[in-house]
Formats: structure tokens, C-alpha cells, sequence
């Protein structure tokens, strides 16, 4: 097996506009004559919402209190926004203020500065509403620290929140790496020869787009060897199962760690319009195991793999990243008429929830505008709730690598002649509407 190991350095400035950032070491001794705010109300202004993104938003401070539960975890190693919203007292007409953000991280404490700014009503989707602020991903650490204060309110006074010397403890935690290895397969049917383009540019557009909604702080995408495949595949199904049992059979039987997937990438036709228009106007776009294997996900490695179309558009990243998580046991979110919905799924008409924050673009995502990944509508974000399934289930597949004693392994890997072909109930089909 020869495998061709695509590496990419993400470069994350983190100067917000109008953000200035000053470094000093920590003290071992607080300063007991410091001059430093306590107060968390003053001059008609109080500080009532703090949350932090690296991918969707997580809540620390919400109407002027800490969080008692945080609806996702918060990564090390992955840069961050942290936006905070000020809000006017009733009757209240404070002037322009300004925000500082102290960021405690490595026994070193950073601060940063946004405004001055007139105070309004806090929207959801519209960042000039808050004072941001961006952390580098080498400032996420397992010890962040961070605590806020708005200034200009009053002459004399300051708000501090949380109160006197508190910080808010990020409590962040290490990720796992996500590892996906993508198949190039020979479409050979009906007298055809075709690869799909596995380019460094369109490798690196798979690695951006499951870094994006991925909860994880590395990519890692390698190219595996060509698969000759030799059996037509349609729009409308026939083929693709007898493909994904291929590469599930080849998933069980080569040596790879347990935490590798096997992505199976193919262009039936010269390109998408061509390949959908000869089923009608609609098509398949991926399919991976799906319904029927959870109790199975830790035991049978054939289970990591997939199929997606090799075509690249502008859903083509979001294709992948759904078929990656049916391959990790997630099922569609209810939108768009999928199969194998998941019924636990929060949000109505499969909506991520709460807003998000694209880490590579810098862009914020309505909650209200955007549907889970998983679902068959768009455009399309992550949800807290896929984004702490899918962290989970990453974290489960490395505990029970951990588990082994490195010489022989504790769980029993399927043999190909024990995997069955799939049946349609068992497996999850992405369609053209994603």
C-alpha cells in the first residue's frame, strides 16, 4: 500500500480590529494595593454575555451569570473568538465605552483591547454588536483563564466581571487528531477510465472543510493507492453499495491505527451535471454505513469508511465531512427528507442552534440561517449538538486504542469474508440536496 501524506501549516492571526495586545508574565504575588475594577455594575452599564467559538458558540456568561453547563466542549490547540456583550441599564445613556479582555494561558497573562463603542441590543448574528476578541490557538490551553472589563461608563469606575480576582476557567481539553485517508478509485465500467482529481488544492479543500466543522485542533488527510473498480455505478444507487463493501472490506483487511478512515473517491462521468442528468436530474452524492452498527463501531473496523463523488463544488467539502461522521455512528439531521434521521436531533428543520464562527474565513454563521451538516439542507454550519457527538465518539475510538498493550490488539477486527453487503436500511445516503 503506498500512501502519499498531505501536510498543511494554517497561519491564524489573531488582531482583531481595533484589538491591542500587550503580554506580561504572571506574578506569583497578587498585588494587594492594585487598582484594578471589582465591580460588576457601574455607570448604568453591566456586563451580561461572554461566549467563546472555535467552531460553534459556547456560552460562559449568560444575563450577568456563569454558565452552570456548557453545551460544547472548548478545544485546546484551536484558535477562538471571544465575544462580549455589554448591555445599558434601564435608563441608562452611558457613553461610548471601551473592553478589555485578560487572557491568563501558560503563567502568562495577555490583554486585549476593543472600542470605544456605543452600547446596543445584542444580535445574535451581527458581531458589531459586541466587543471581539481573537485568541491565537497557541493561547488555548488546558489552564485559560480569562475575565472582562468594560471602562468609560463612568469617570471613577470600572466593571469587572467576574468579580474582584475571579477569572472564568475555559476548562478546555485536548482533541484528538482526525485522520482520513482518502481512496482514489479507477472508475473502469462500460469501457471508461477515470480518476478523480486528488490535486494538493482539492486535498487541501477536504482538509479546510473538515477543519471547519470539525471538533479538532488537527487534520491530518493522506492519499492512499488507486482502486480499480470495474462495476458501473448509477445516480440512484445501483453500484455504490458494492463500492463502499470494496472499501470496507479493504478498511478491515490492511494494517492501519484504528483511528484512520477510508474515504472512497470516484467520478463516474466527465462531471456532475453529466453523471446526475443520466438518472434524471437527481443523484447520490456519498454513502457510508449508517443504521444497525452501533453496537459494532469500537469492534469492526470495515465501519470507518465511506464513499463521496470526487466532483468539487461548492457542497463537495460538506459532502465529506457527513459521510466522515455517518462513519463515526451520527445519523441526518431532519431536514430535506433524509433516511436514517436522527430523532434526538434539538433543533427544529435541523438548525445548528446557536450562531457559529468559521476559524479560517473569520466569518459568523446565523443559527437561524444554517442547517447541521447532517442534514439534506443549506448552506450548512455544525451544531453544538453534532459537534459534542462527534468529540465523543473521537474521544471513545482513542480510549480504546489506548487500551491495548501495544504488542496485540483487545478488540477483534472483521475478517472480509464476515462482512455482510449492505442492505439500503443500512446505510446513509447523502443526496444532491446537500
Amino acid at each position: 500500500m503506498k500512501i502519499r501524506s498531505l501536510a498543511f501549516a494554517l497561519t491564524l492571526l489573531s488582531a482583531a480590529c481595533g484589538t491591542e495586545v500587550i503580554t506580561r508574565t504572571e506574578q506569583p504575588t497578587p498585588d494587594t494595593n492594585s487598582t484594578e475594577p471589582t465591580k460588576t455594575v457601574a455607570g448604568g452599564v453591566s456586563i451580561d454575555r461572554v461566549s467563546i467559538y472555535q467552531g460553534v458558540e459556547v456560552r460562559l456568561v449568560e444575563d450577568g451569570a456563569l454558565t452552570e453547563e456548557r453545551n460544547a466542549p472548548i478545544l485546546t490547540k484551536r484558535p477562538a473568538l471571544v465575544r462580549v456583550h455589554a448591555k445599558r441599564l434601564a435608563g441608562a445613556r452611558p457613553p461610548k465605552v471601551s473592553a478589555k479582555l485578560h487572557v491568563k494561558s501558560g503563567g502568562e497573562e495577555t490583554v486585549l483591547s476593543a472600542g470605544p463603542r456605543s452600547l446596543g441590543v445584542y444580535v445574535d448574528s451581527d458581531l458589531d454588536t459586541t466587543f471581539n476578541f481573537e485568541l491565537d490557538a497557541e493561547l488555548v490551553t488546558k489552564d485559560l483563564e480569562l475575565s472582562v472589563d468594560v471602562i468609560g461608563a463612568t469617570k471613577d469606575d470600572a466593571i469587572h466581571f467576574p468579580e474582584g480576582d475571579e477569572t472564568i476557567a475555559a476548562e478546555a481539553v485536548d482533541a484528538p487528531p482526525l485522520r482520513v485517508q482518502l481512496v482514489p478509485v479507477k472508475y473502469t465500467a462500460e469501457g471508461e477510465e477515470r480518476l478523480p482529481d486528488l490535486s494538493d488544492a482539492n486535498v487541501k479543500r477536504y482538509h479546510d472543510a473538515l477543519y471547519k466543522l470539525y471538533p479538532v485542533s488537527e487534520v491530518e488527510v493522506s492519499l492512499h493507492a488507486e482502486l480499480a473498480f470495474p462495476i458501473p455505478i448509477a445516480p440512484d444507487g445501483d453500484g455504490w453499495s458494492e463500492l463502499l463493501n470494496t472499501v470496507m472490506n479493504m478498511r478491515a483487511e490492511e494494517e492501519v491505527d484504528d483511528d484512520v478512515y477510508y474515504i472512497g473517491v470516484f467520478t463516474p462521468a466527465p462531471t456532475l451535471r453529466e453523471f446526475c442528468m443520466s438518472g434524471g436530474g437527481g443523484c447520490i452524492l456519498g454513502i457510508a454505513p449508517a443504521s444497525g452498527y452501533n453496537a459494532e463501531l469500537d469492534t469492526n473496523m470495515s465501519l470507518r469508511s465511506a464513499l463521496v463523488l470526487g466532483y468539487q463544488t461548492e457542497k463537495s467539502g460538506g459532502t465529506l465531512a457527513q459521510e466522515l461522521a455517518h462513519a463515526m455512528g451520527r445519523l441526518h439531521a431532519p431536514c430535506g427528507n433524509p433516511n436514517a434521521i436522527d430523532k434526538k436531533y434539538p433543533y427544529e428543520d435541523a438548525r445548528v442552534g446557536t450562531s457559529g464562527w468559521d476559524p479560517l474565513t473569520k466569518e459568523l454563521k446565523s443559527g437561524e440561517d444554517h442547517a447541521d451538516f447532517m442534514s439534506y439542507c443549506s448552506p450548512v454550519w455544525v451544531s453544538d449538538y453534532t459537534w459534542k457527538a462527534i468529540h465523543q465518539r473521537m474521544n471513545k475510538v482513542t480510549d480504546v486504542m489506548a487500551a491495548k498493550d501495544g504488542t496485540t490488539k483487545s478488540i477483534e477486527v472483521k475478517k472480509p469474508s464476515s462482512i455482510p453487503k449492505l442492505s439500503p436500511e443500512q446505510i446513509a445516503w447523502t443526496r444532491d440536496a446537500l
